[in-house]
């Protein structure tokens, strides 16, 4: 059994007092988990608590430990972040089965160092049917768009279809293929896989205001 390296709280402590690791965790686009060596969470951002409260992709259980609920993807999981505490150059990026009929989810662990020499990991959790929490006055400002330029490319976000946006809209096909050309040309791309990859990868992406104190401490931290 590994030992839980950080019996001390001292990684604990040193995230727990960063208000600026709280503000910015809370403000990716995707689940964030904390966790120490032996798997007790420390904290966690409102993306993971929204998934958390699913039920279906992972719990906390009463030790306060993070469990994917796919028993083997979480043993999977748990191999690697014995390998990274240890030291290993292992790499953990899987596709968890829910208990419920949604979509997998995408679980990434990385290693992350306290002080001397101690290892905790961090979870990224992505589930595709978390909404595109994409400000559109900061697109507006970002890529000088209008508006209804920023209301579109936030409806191709969402998958919705051109027909489907013009009839949101109230507007015909031919205008919004005009907006659409517009949009690319302030851009600078051609293409609208390439638009979404441009705003999912870019700081458009990252949620804005005064969201840092909605992070949750895990049990660990209590």
């Amino acid at each position: 059994m590994v030992n839980d390296i950080l019996a001390n709280d001292t990684l604990a402590n040193d995230i727990l007092a960063s208000d600026i690791v709280r503000a910015v965790l809370d403000r990716l686009p995707m689940g964030v988990i904390m966790v120490t060596g032996a798997g007790r969470v420390l904290q966690y951002n409102v993306r993971a608590g929204r998934l958390l409260a699913a039920g279906d992709a992972f719990l906390i259980d009463p030790q306060g430990r993070f469990r994917l609920t796919h028993q083997a993807s979480n043993q999977e999981m748990y191999n690697t972040i014995h390998a990274l505490v240890s030291g290993g150059d292992a790499t953990c990026a899987l596709s968890a089965p829910r208990s419920s009929d949604r979509a997998p989810l995408s679980v990434l662990v990385v290693p992350v160092g306290g002080r001397q020499g101690q290892q905790g990991v961090v979870i990224f959790l992505a589930a595709p049917e978390e909404p595109v929490d994409i400000d559109p006055a900061v697109l507006s400002r970002l890529y000088g768009l209008t508006a209804a330029e920023s209301r579109l490319v936030l409806g191709l976000l969402r998958g919705q279809r051109l027909e489907a946006l013009a009839a949101e809209g109230g507007v015909s096909v031919h205008t919004v293929r005009s907006q659409l050309k517009t949009v690319f040309r302030k851009t600078g791309v051609s293409r609208q896989a390439e638009l979404v990859k441009l705003i999912l990868t870019g700081p458009a992406a990252l949620r804005t205001g005064h969201q840092g104190a909605e992070l949750h401490k895990g049990p660990s931290s209590l």
